[in-house]
């Protein structure tokens, strides 16, 4: 993504980096040039080297994604899919949404395939989504039509790692999965929890979420206090309350980032317990911007103090 204008040159500019995206292949110098408009774009600035003490979280974000030294754990994890399983091994108490049927998506797959795949679904209070990209949602109890089946297969049978370079996501699998919504009448409160191998460095909790009040609010742990640093530029709530589940969350969230050396684990707190959302390796590509930077900069620093205190021991095996 290369800014946010429309003029002729921008989006001449825009398509020609889709391009590139999609037919180089995945190399940590091509990653590396590719990746850097979406980061420029984000932090007004060129990523900072891991040993320069001023280097930030998005920093480390940026460097370890471009790499893709991944190891098979990781790569599983970022399957939703397969992410559940290894979730109810490391913490059998956290639940995880059922998973009801899966789609293999194919270059050839239409949007005729799909309905008909989910027809026996229709009705029912089921979501779709791919297992190997985010930031797309079917509702199988509203119309489909409106929800636009076609431009949601269109999306599902990218390769999402031509998105932002996070070479997580290249290779993978594309599925589509059917589960059970876990949405409440009220609506569903979901958590953030930033964690360096079983340490928590802060919680985020979005107010108003889908709405023009969206608020969002990054938040210590386990004292749960604001911390008064804007992200991605919405504003922060005057005030957040601590949700019923917090102190399972975080135990949760502890036990899953053990033997990462950095992971975003995502929870939903709901009147059924603690549901579990995803694992996040490279949150928003390192792209998305703090209102002060002393913050991502003193992240990294604990980041690199914990990693030195407690060697992650690599996971050579998925599950």
């Amino acid at each position: 993504m290369i800014g946010s204008g429309t003029s002729f040159p921008q989006r001449g500019l825009r398509r020609a980096h889709r391009v590139l995206c999609r037919t180089l292949p995945n190399h940590r110098g091509i990653n590396y040039l590719l990746a850097l408009p979406q980061f420029w774009h984000g932090n007004k600035r060129l990523p900072r080297r891991d040993n320069d003490p001023s280097a930030s979280l998005n920093d480390f974000i940026f460097r370890r994604m471009i790499q893709d030294d991944w190891s098979p754990l990781q790569r599983a994890c970022v399957d939703k899919e397969h992410v559940k399983e290894i979730v109810l091994q490391k913490v059998p108490q956290v639940k995880v949404a059922r998973t009801v049927a899966v789609l293999p998506l194919a270059a050839t797959t239409t949007a005729q395939d799909v309905m008909a795949f989910l027809t026996p679904f229709l009705g029912q209070r089921l979501v779709v989504k791919p297992t190997h990209s985010c930031g797309v949602i079917l509702y199988l109890d509203r119309p489909l039509a409106e929800q636009n089946l076609g431009a949601f297969v269109q999306f599902s049978k990218r390769n999402f790692f031509h998105a932002a370079r996070e070479t997580q996501y290249d290779g993978l699998e594309k599925k589509l999965i059917v589960e059970e919504n876990i949405a409440p009448a009220s609506g569903l409160n979901d958590y953030k929890f930033t964690c360096a191998n079983g340490h928590i460095l802060h919680g985020r909790m979005d107010v108003g979420r889908f709405t023009a009040r969206h608020q969002r609010a990054l938040f210590t742990v386990p004292a749960f206090d604001i911390i008064p640093v804007r992200y991605g530029g919405l504003e922060i709530p005057a005030a957040i309350e601590k949700p019923p589940h917090f102190a399972e969350m975080v135990e949760i969230a502890e036990a899953l980032s053990r033997g990462f050396d950095f992971v975003r684990v995502d929870l939903y707190d709901t009147p059924d317990g603690v549901y579990f959302g995803e694992l996040t390796f490279t949150p928003c590509a390192g792209s998305t911007s703090y209102s002060d930077e002393r913050l991502p900069i003193d992240l990294a620093r604990r980041l690199r103090a914990i990693a030195a205190t407690a060697p992650v021991v690599p996971a050579n095996q998925p599950g």
